[in-house]
């Protein structure tokens, strides 16, 4: 099984970007690091592929890291570890595209200590609702919400409103700035979607349109982050700034 890893990012001569990830086993924590460069596919993006091997779950704990040339500097992201959950017995292939998290984005000054330590400790937060059939998780981070709003998605298929904005989908809060909705989106098609802000009898204010080919047999939930599996995309994770235990009795195994 491979699992693609695609960074959007501009680079200019000189850099370099690779990637950091650990592949957590179980439940005590036994991991395995490794560090592996990213190939570079054009302009805005640059990938690295990942082998693995075995059955059951686990989970990929990783981010990206910006190298440059001459004079030794070496930049990681600004965010916790991204997280990816891999399940070998139900996907045959993982792609997880991500835009490169920046501390110079001005929602990140809402997630540093001095903002969180003002924050209510006993705040609670919703799981999103998991329709039959959802097939898709988009997640989102976003901060600093205007009283009454919501983040919604909103796009050019049936699961997401066909660009009407009466038919936008809301997200759930399910940690603190971070977002998220279950949907089941079609297989091969050009997906465009749209993020926003909404109250519920109210048009949303979006951003600029954003555009995925979905390639035979798998469907995408395009967003910062999105991964298929077998026959569709099964969790997109999307972040507005730019994430078991397993079965197996030997075990996953990676390989760069």
């Amino acid at each position: 099984m491979n699992i693609v890893f695609r960074l959007n990012y501009h680079t200019v001569p000189g850099q370099s970007l690779w990637l950091k990830y650990s592949t957590v086993l179980d439940e005590k924590g036994v991991r395995f690091d490794q560090t592996v460069p990213l190939k570079w596919l054009n302009e805005r993006q640059w990938e690295a592929s990942v082998k693995v091997s075995g059955a059951g779950k686990f989970r990929i704990e990783y981010h990206y890291q910006l190298r440059q040339d001459g004079n030794g500097v070496e930049l990681d992201e600004w965010q916790p570890q991204k997280v990816a959950w891999i399940d070998l017995d139900h996907q045959d292939a993982v792609l997880l595209v991500d835009s490169w998290c920046a501390a110079g984005i001005p929602d990140h000054v809402y997630e540093t200590k001095a903002i969180l330590t003002t924050r209510p400790l006993d705040r609670k937060f919703a799981k999103a609702p998991q329709p039959k059939g959802a097939d898709h998780s988009f997640r989102l981070r976003m901060a600093a919400l205007p009283e009454g709003k919501v983040p919604c998605v909103l796009g050019n298929v049936p699961g997401l409103g066909n660009w009407g904005w009466f038919s936008a989908v809301l997200l759930t809060e399910v940690a603190e700035n971070t977002w998220q909705v279950h949907l089941q989106l079609p297989a091969d098609s050009a997906i465009e979607y749209k993020y926003g802000m909404s109250r519920r009898a109210s048009t949303p204010t979006s951003t600029t349109n954003a555009t995925a080919v979905t390639p035979p047999r798998c469907s995408t939930g395009l967003g910062w982050q999105y991964r298929y599996s077998r026959f569709a995309a099964r969790i997109a994770s999307a972040s507005a700034n730019s994430r078991t235990s397993s079965r197996s009795r030997t075990g996953p195994t990676a390989a760069p």
